[in-house]
């Protein structure tokens, strides 16, 4: 896909996550830094995934969020500094491999699925939701 957009020439917005890769490894680490770099000088920008790629189930409180994988790998409940991390996380991987690529302050939620309390504490982190 990457070698198609670049020779016609297309510029997207990548949301990032550190999901597994056709090499049995993950896309944010370290070995996948030549293609991130690749992808930032031709152009794309980058935003939030999340890291993990689990989905939003709710709100069990105010200023709290149910996150659960979708692969049997858990469920937890995210407070507001928590779902920063979380949104960070790629970000901060992708920034130490690509430290030229443009990070917009968007993020989008796995599966388009999200949650009153994930949206306003997301905005908190300085983060806006693009939905699909």
């Amino acid at each position: 896909i990457a070698e198609v957009m670049r020779r016609h020439g297309v510029r997207a917005t990548l949301f990032i996550a550190n999901e597994p890769t056709h090499r049995g490894d993950r896309q944010l680490e370290d070995s996948w830094a030549p293609f991130w770099r690749a992808r930032a000088a031709e152009g794309h920008v980058f935003a939030s995934h999340t890291w993990r790629h689990w989905y939003f189930q709710g709100d069990p409180a105010p200023g709290r969020t149910r996150y659960a994988s979708r692969r049997n790998e858990g469920t937890e409940v995210l407070d507001q500094a928590a779902l920063c991390t979380e949104l960070a996380r790629p970000v901060d991987a992708l920034r130490r491999m690509a430290p030229e690529a443009v990070v917009l302050p968007i993020w989008r939620a796995p599966g388009g699925i999200v949650t009153r309390e994930a949206l306003r504490m997301a905005a908190a982190c300085g983060l806006a939701h693009q939905g699909w």
